[in-house]
């Protein structure tokens, strides 16, 4: 997805096709320089010329139920997108040997960070999860790898996102939310964010 710790690369790793989303690469190319700005706060001395370029997969091809197929030579690898976080986020299912790779979803250190300009963040959200675990189901998934957080399998990804939903239940009906994620003084500040969010609407309880 188009955010700048996503899309870093590195002339010393050749100058294959990078695949994104459609969107996600209509977003990089809109949002580019700020992605340069955070990549130069955060994480200075990347290459300027090489972040954020990346290659838009065919467009109309599969569901997110489904998937996009990869178009390459390799292994079947499927891109399952969804709006959850950000606008052209995705996840990658590489059915044989059984590991997908979900992005900023089902995180162990992170609470769900909704993307809150669009007009339904936490159903998009909600809806994110349920691709995913019918991609874990559908194709036997045995490693789940979190962009941020610790690898997982099946059943540790199942409890994830009871907890995320646990999150985001209780952030729209604005109860205390106990959850040792927000320990980490940044995500504490997200989720701070998100309160003054749904704080400012009138959102239905899930």
């Amino acid at each position: 997805h188009p955010h700048w710790d996503h899309v870093l690369w590195s002339a010393r790793l050749g100058d294959p096709a990078r695949w994104a989303t459609p969107e996600a690469c209509r977003v990089a190319r809109e949002r580019r320089e700020q992605i340069l700005r955070d990549a130069d706060t955060e994480a200075p001395g990347h290459d300027h010329v090489a972040i954020g370029r990346l290659t838009a997969l065919p467009t109309g091809a599969g569901e997110p139920s489904s998937g996009v197929r990869l178009p390459w030579s390799g292994p079947t690898a499927l891109v399952l997108p969804h709006s959850a976080h950000c606008p052209g986020s995705a996840a990658l299912v590489l059915p044989d040997p059984g590991v997908i790779c979900v992005g900023d979803l089902l995180s162990d250190r992170e609470v769900p960070l909704l993307d809150l300009d669009a007009t339904d963040p936490v159903g998009d959200h909600l809806r994110a999860l349920e691709v995913v675990e019918a991609a874990i189901a559908a194709h036997g998934v045995r490693v789940v790898v979190p962009g941020h957080g610790t690898v997982t399998d099946a059943e540790g990804a199942r409890r994830r996102a009871e907890r995320d939903r646990a999150y985001l239940a209780a952030l729209v009906a604005g109860d205390p939310i106990d959850d040792d994620r927000l320990d980490d003084p940044w995500v504490a500040g997200e989720h701070e964010r998100q309160v003054t969010w749904a704080a400012a609407r009138q959102l239905p309880r899930l």
